[in-house]
C-alpha cells in the first residue's frame, strides 16, 4: 500500500483550517470553490486573490517586441495569450494545449491574431501519448478524478520542440500545466534550458507527490541566474533574469 504524500498528511493535520475555510467560504461556487479547498484556503492563495485584484494585470505585465517569443504552456483557451500580444508591438506566442477538448476553442479565440501560434500538444520530458482527465480549466494528466472523462492528449520533449522552432533565448515563458510543470522544468534544467527563458510565469500545484521537493529544486536552480520578483505560494509565481 502507498503511503500518503506530503500534501495528504498535511491535509489532514490542517484539517480544522479546512473546515472553517470551508464555512467561511460557503458562498464560493465551481472552480474558486474547490481550488481554494484544494490549496487549504492558505496565504498564497489569498495573496494571489488581494494582489490580483489590486494589479488585474499581475500574470500579463510583460510586452513583446519585434523578434521576440513567448511561450504560453497550457494556454487553454488562450486568455492569457491574446492579452499578452494585446500589450505588444511585435513578436510571436506560441500557444500549447495538450487538451483536444480545448484546443477548437483556443484556435477560434487566436485565429484572428497572426501573432500567436497554436500547437495541439502540451511541452513535457519526454514525447509520449498520454491519458488526460478532462476537467476544465483542471484538466490534468497528473491527477485523474474518478468523475471526469479522459481523453488521450500529446507531449513532446521541450528539448525538441525548442530546436524545431528554432527558439534561442524565449523571452516569457508563461506555464500552468496542473502537475506537468516539474517533469517539464527539470528536463529544462537538464537539457540547460532553463536560463534562456528572461521571465518564468509559473504555477506550481501542492498535490502532487513530490511536489514540495520538486519546486525547492528547480526553485535554487533558477536562483543561480533569475531573481523571484514575486511569490504566492503554490499558486504563482515570478522569476526575472538578473
Amino acid at each position: 500500500m502507498q503511503l500518503p504524500s506530503a500534501y495528504e498528511m498535511k491535509r489532514v493535520v490542517l484539517y480544522p483550517k479546512i473546515v472553517v475555510g470551508r464555512r467561511r467560504e460557503r458562498h464560493q461556487v465551481g472552480f474558486m470553490k474547490s481550488t481554494l479547498d484544494r490549496m487549504i484556503y492558505s496565504k498564497g492563495a489569498y495573496g494571489f486573490i488581494g494582489a490580483a485584484m489590486n494589479d488585474p494585470d499581475i500574470l500579463v505585465d510583460v510586452t513583446l517586441g519585434p523578434g521576440d517569443v513567448a511561450l504560453d504552456v497550457g494556454a487553454y483557451h488562450g486568455t492569457w495569450a491574446t492579452r499578452v500580444s494585446a500589450r505588444s508591438t511585435g513578436g510571436t506566442i506560441h500557444a500549447f494545449e495538450l487538451s483536444p477538448v480545448e484546443v477548437p476553442a483556443l484556435t477560434a479565440e487566436v485565429e484572428d491574431d497572426p501573432r500567436i501560434v497554436v500547437h495541439d500538444y502540451g511541452l513535457g520530458a519526454v514525447d509520449e501519448e498520454i491519458l488526460l482527465s478532462v476537467s476544465g480549466k483542471g484538466s490534468s494528466a497528473y491527477h485523474h478524478l474518478d468523475s471526469a472523462p479522459t481523453v488521450e492528449g500529446r507531449i513532446r520533449d521541450i528539448a525538441g520542440v525548442w530546436q524545431e522552432l528554432g527558439l534561442d533565448t524565449v523571452s516569457v515563458m508563461k506555464i500552468n500545466i496542473e502537475g506537468g510543470e516539474y517533469p517539464l522544468l527539470d528536463r529544462m534544467l537538464d537539457t540547460g534550458l532553463l536560463p534562456r527563458v528572461d521571465t518564468y510565469l509559473v504555477q506550481y500545484h501542492e498535490w502532487f507527490r513530490g511536489s514540495y521537493s520538486g519546486r525547492r529544486r528547480i526553485q535554487r536552480a533558477l536562483r543561480k541566474t533569475h531573481t523571484c520578483t514575486w511569490d504566492h505560494t503554490f499558486v504563482w509565481e515570478r522569476w526575472d533574469r538578473r
